[in-house]
């Protein structure tokens, strides 16, 4: 070997030990300056991850999602979701999530909807939510939300509440204004409704735009959980298709618009379709 070759051969030894000490001194320095970090903290940064991968300009003309992915419509307006500013104060950490620079998440959104369709967080983490799918043929307005982790499940009421985070904004004060406008035309139809059986199922029936069922609410099953905490569940008629599961019931004769609400959990036969149970706090007086 020439004097040249060994020279340089020995040159870049010297460069590759340098950086071996480098790496090894870095990662020690990290180990040693770490800190420990919470569960929420860990499960958050897993879903900023995931979201800052997710394209930014949100193609709202494709309904393709990625593979491994489940779309899960929710309608609004429902009392299912919990977007006032008091539930989002009491968690700072979910109600503006700081990603990398130049990129966050707004939220949080929490969903209820039925056991069967998110069991876990492996599959909350999968989850994509979808609002105001109401026309096939304009899906312009169509905002997503991700699935972070599932904070409440009742595995025999097929029941489950489900934390969401987005990137738009603008989520939010629409889903506030909805509801504003929603409560308002209670007042106006309330003294009709009360003392009825009218039941109905809004749901994306097949994974289409949002439908409409009605019917007539059958019974209402109702007990006791741990902890003092009531719930409830309707068996009603009113006709369902696939696709429908965690779609909210509403019995705004029997408990009112705001309390009157259940997720859709499936039907015993061609007539007759059970909901999820669904928790309140005051025990009913009658049934």
């Amino acid at each position: 070997m020439c004097n040249s070759c060994k020279s340089r051969m020995e040159s870049m030894e010297t460069t590759e030990v340098c950086k071996s000490n480098s790496v090894e001194e870095t990662e020690n320095f990290k180990a040693k300056n770490a800190e420990p970090r919470r569960s929420d903290e860990k499960d958050f940064q897993v879903a900023q991850e995931r979201v800052q991968n997710e394209d930014r300009d949100n193609d709202k003309t494709s309904s393709t999602l990625p593979e491994g992915e489940r779309a899960l419509n929710v309608e609004t307006p429902t009392t299912s979701l919990d977007t006032d500013s008091e539930n989002a104060s009491s968690s700072p950490e979910l109600a503006h999530l700081r990603a990398p620079p130049q990129h966050c998440v707004s939220g949080f959104f929490r969903i209820h909807t039925a056991n069967h369709v998110v069991f876990d967080d492996a599959e909350a983490r999968q989850t994509i939510v979808e609002f105001f799918y109401d026309d096939h043929r304009d899906v312009r307005h169509v905002i997503r939300a991700r699935g972070v982790r599932v904070t409440r499940s009742d595995l025999d009421g097929d029941y489950c509440v489900l934390d969401c985070v987005t990137h738009d904004a603008k989520l939010g004060p629409a889903l506030d204004a909805v509801r504003r406008e929603w409560s308002s035309l209670w007042n106006e139809v309330k003294d009709k409704l009360y003392g009825s059986d009218v039941s109905m199922v809004v749901s994306h029936p097949h994974g289409c735009s949002k439908q409409f069922s009605v019917g007539r609410c059958l019974s209402r099953e109702w007990g006791q959980a741990a902890g003092g905490q009531g719930w409830y569940r309707y068996t009603y008629d009113v006709p369902t298709c696939p696709g429908s599961s965690g779609a909210p019931v509403w019995v705004p004769g029997r408990d009112g618009l705001l309390s009157g609400y259940a997720p859709h959990s499936g039907s015993f036969n061609a007539d007759v379709a059970r909901s999820a149970v669904w928790f309140f706090w005051n025990m009913p007086q009658s049934k």
